[in-house]
């Protein structure tokens, strides 16, 4: 016996069912927001999600303010792209989950919101 998991675009969902019935035991299903496919069969998730995973590492780790290269370590640390962490680091900004601080030499801080 085998244990399939797959993912399954939503309007193909009930066909995908009929076709297991009778052959699949223990048939479950459940609803999986904003995921998508890449044709390599890996998953892509939302530019969302990528800001709610990211905000709620910071919240997580219980920083209350944290640097430019200390926002690059995290973004490697979550196995993003590291090269988009100031692209990450902008948006969290203009979202409100970010709030620039004070700056020391070319070392700007940025302050954790409670957002």
């Amino acid at each position: 016996m085998f244990k399939l998991e797959c993912f399954v675009k939503d309007k193909d969902m009930g066909e995908a069912l009929k076709r297991l019935t009778g052959i699949a035991h223990e048939l479950n299903h459940a609803y999986v927001p904003n995921i998508e496919a890449k044709p390599n069969g890996q998953i892509r998730q939302s530019a969302k999600d990528t800001l709610e995973l990211l905000s709620n590492e910071l919240h997580k780790q219980g920083l209350k303010e944290i640097t430019g290269p200390g926002f690059r370590e995290l973004v490697v640390k979550l196995k993003l792209n590291p090269t988009s962490y100031s692209h990450y680091l902008q948006t969290l900004v203009r979202q409100g989950y970010l709030k620039k601080g004070k700056q020391v030499g070319n070392t700007m801080f940025y302050n954790v919101t409670g957002k």
